[in-house]
């Protein structure tokens, strides 16, 4: 089973919800695609504005966990190139999504 990356979106929401942007919303990006040094600021500057972790943790009933990383607002490309070699038939082709706050 392949982990699961889902955007921190209780954060994002509960930080709207209270007001907690102060005098600066968070970035929304248009620019893809870039490196993982980019990608890392990107979360980190994001996760700052919203006064929230990164990634976080949720403890599962019977034991399982569920791993949330925050995606910071913007455009980028879902999906794997048809020449992956596990590729899985629901992740091809590659297409634009956006993630919003």
């Amino acid at each position: 089973m392949r982990p699961l990356g889902l955007a921190l979106l209780a954060c994002s929401l509960s930080a709207l919800a209270a007001g907690a942007f102060g005098q600066t919303a968070p970035t929304v990006y248009a620019q893809w695609p870039f490196g993982a040094e980019e990608a890392k600021h990107r979360q980190e500057a994001t996760a700052e504005a919203l006064g929230c972790p990164t990634e976080r943790t949720l403890e599962l009933p019977r034991g399982g966990t569920l791993s949330l990383v925050l995606i910071p607002a913007g455009e980028f490309v879902m999906g794997a190139p048809g020449k992956e070699s596990r590729l899985d038939p629901d992740e091809s082709p590659p297409s634009t999504a956006t993630s919003s706050l």
